[in-house]
C-alpha cells in the first residue's frame, strides 16, 4: 500500500480554559480523497503532544474508535506530518516524543 499524505483541512485553537486542561485544538485532515474530522491535539501531563482520534462511548462507558492509526509507527508518521504543517502554517511548535526524534 502506498504511503498516505495527511494535510490539514482546518485548525481551530482551543479556548483558554481547555488549554489549561491539555486540549490544544481541533483538526480536520485530508487523507487522499477522504476527510477525517474530530481529531484533537492534546498536551499530556508530561508535556508531550499527541493526536486524539474520534471515538464514541457506549452505554457502558467503553470507548470505541471510529478511526485510528493501524500501528504506533503509523501514528508517529501521521503526527510528524501534522506537527510539521502546524509549525509551518500556524507557528505552533510541537515537540515529538523523545523516541520519535
Amino acid at each position: 500500500m502506498a504511503e498516505q499524505t495527511f494535510r490539514i483541512r482546518s485548525w481551530i485553537k482551543a479556548s483558554d480554559a481547555d488549554l489549561r486542561d491539555g486540549l490544544v485544538g481541533f483538526l480536520s485532515f485530508f487523507v487522499g480523497d477522504l476527510i477525517v474530522d474530530n481529531v484533537t491535539l492534546r498536551r499530556t501531563l508530561d508535556g508531550r503532544y499527541t493526536l486524539s482520534w474520534p471515538a464514541r462511548t457506549d452505554r457502558h462507558g467503553k470507548k470505541h474508535s471510529s478511526i485510528r492509526p493501524v500501528s504506533d509507527e503509523v501514528r508517529r508518521r501521521i503526527e510528524h506530518q501534522i506537527f510539521a504543517e502546524l509549525a509551518e502554517r500556524e507557528g505552533i511548535r510541537v515537540v515529538p516524543e523523545a523516541n520519535d526524534a
